[in-house]
């Protein structure tokens, strides 16, 4: 069995952040299954802390729904992935079978006219 661990932002009651934030749910999954899901919360209010902490915990991936440009940076540092949840998926569950299932499309960083974007 190949163990993946992801990350989640979440709100306080669990739902998906539609942000970054300083709560997570930490979904371990085996092969195509959900084993456990654990939320983390950071003790600290900054990005590229937060990111070090959750390398830390082994985090393979990042799943989220919006992106900025100084988060991507922070996450290449780390190679950690990042991938876009689908508008579709409400719950954590979801969000992670659609990861497992190759259904989330990575998040790149992209410059243009103006600056940067997530899409």
């Amino acid at each position: 069995m190949t163990e993946l661990k992801i990350a989640v932002p979440v709100n306080t009651d669990k739902s998906i952040n539609t942000g970054f934030g300083k709560s997570f749910a930490i979904v371990t999954c085996n092969d195509t299954q959900i084993d456990e899901t654990t939320i983390y919360s950071a003790a600290t209010d900054s990005q590229e802390a937060i990111i070090t902490e959750l390398k830390n915990q082994n985090i393979q991936a990042l799943l989220c729904k919006n992106a900025d440009y100084k988060l991507l940076t922070y996450l290449e540092e780390q190679n950690i992935p990042i991938f876009r949840i689908n508008a579709n998926s409400t719950t954590i569950e979801e969000a992670a079978n659609d990861h497992l299932n190759h259904k989330l499309a990575p998040i790149v960083k992209m410059f243009t006219c103006g600056g940067a974007c997530d899409y």
